[in-house]
């Protein structure tokens, strides 16, 4: 993942809170993505 983000987190503490929604946002994503892609796999 991009480090940016967690240059921003670091730069601004403030931004602790949308640091942390990013990164379960991503997660997320990442589950989604491989639950599709496993799907997938077995469909195959």
């Amino acid at each position: 993942f991009p480090s940016d983000f967690y240059f921003l987190g670091e730069r601004k503490p403030e931004n602790c809170l949308c640091e942390r929604l990013i990164e379960n946002i991503l997660g997320l994503l990442r589950v989604v993505f491989c639950y599709e892609t496993n799907k997938q796999d077995k469909q195959a």
